[in-house]
């Protein structure tokens, strides 16, 4: 039986919000993933109908009814629930650009779900919500981190999710953002179909290390391991032409590592905390077709917060 939600919550005005996210880091590839500090916000009103209302330019190009991706999302996540949830006017801005490998599909799906479970009164942990939102996107490596925050590897198997969270110490995280989309199936159509044994091994290996190193915060050899990477880098790299400039100013800098962010186009770098502002600069000088920011690792992942 589906019950009306507005016999089970009043709900006051509230904002859920939502972080970026990184995902493969070199060889943690489809696994490993980070929060980043650019966020999706979502203002929740009661109202007699749906009405998203995008405060974003890039955002407008949605819907502004009930077939807004985030509405049907929260709503079919409430019906899963026997819940049937009231209509609300969502005021969405999102700092997370769109199709540039930094978790934007993800954080809209989490938002989705957070915007159901709090109109419907669900209660769900952040496993619950973890788990719903794979119904949206078949892999957790930037869901997880986009819900719980700091940097989370994942695995999942036989309906199974498995996952670790580690809150490792900071450093400055430059980001290059292109002006130009990567499509991930665009992306995944340059890897290639197989890896011989020897060569897996040696990958998987590499990995192994990246998520150890990132868990004792040993950046040193973060670095050296995303820059071993053989699963996605080798094939991704001619596709971004200026992943070569934004190593070369990221090692002037001393950064630790670069790493093509998701599938791309945007790339990062891990640098010691205070170098990242100066990196950024020359990078904005010498870089075309884009901007360069400096981001830090979201330790709280999604939250709802009461207006």
């Amino acid at each position: 039986m589906v019950k009306d939600a507005d016999h089970l919550i009043d709900p006051p005005p509230f904002m859920i919000k939502v972080p970026a996210s990184t995902a493969n880091l070199g060889p943690g590839f489809d696994s490993v993933g980070m929060a980043l500090s650019l966020y999706l916000t979502l203002e929740v009103n009661k109202a007699d109908h749906w009405y998203v209302e995008a405060l974003t330019p890039a955002l407008s190009i949605y819907p502004n009814d009930e077939t807004h991706w985030i509405v049907q999302i929260a709503c079919d996540v409430a019906k899963k629930y026997g819940v049937k949830i009231s209509p609300a006017h969502l005021r969405v801005q999102s700092e997370i650009p769109l199709a540039r490998g930094l978790g934007s599909s993800a954080a809209a799906i989490v938002a989705g779900v957070e915007l159901a479970n709090q109109l419907g009164n669900l209660h769900l942990s952040k496993r619950e919500i973890l788990s719903a939102s794979l119904h949206w996107e078949n892999h957790p490596d930037n869901l997880a981190p986009a819900i719980f925050g700091g940097v989370i590897i994942t695995a999942t198997g036989d309906g199974q999710i498995y996952y670790q969270q580690g809150m490792i110490s900071d450093v400055d995280i430059v980001v290059f953002i292109p002006d130009y989309e990567l499509k991930t199936a665009d992306a995944r159509a340059v890897l290639p179909p197989c890896l011989t044994y020897s060569v897996a091994v040696k990958a998987s290996s590499y990995g192994n290390v990246l998520s150890a190193a990132l868990m004792n915060g040993d950046w040193e050899v973060v670095g050296e391991m995303m820059e071993r990477d053989l699963y996605h880098h080798p094939y991704r790299k001619p596709l971004l032409p200026h992943f070569t400039a934004f190593e070369g100013i990221a090692k002037e800098y001393d950064a630790f590592g670069c790493a093509i962010s998701g599938a791309g186009p945007t790339t990062l770098a891990f640098l010691p905390q205070g170098k990242g502002e100066a990196c950024c600069k020359e990078m904005n000088q010498a870089l075309e077709h884009g901007v360069a920011r400096v981001l830090t690792m979201d330790r709280q992942g999604s939250q709802s917060i009461i207006l």
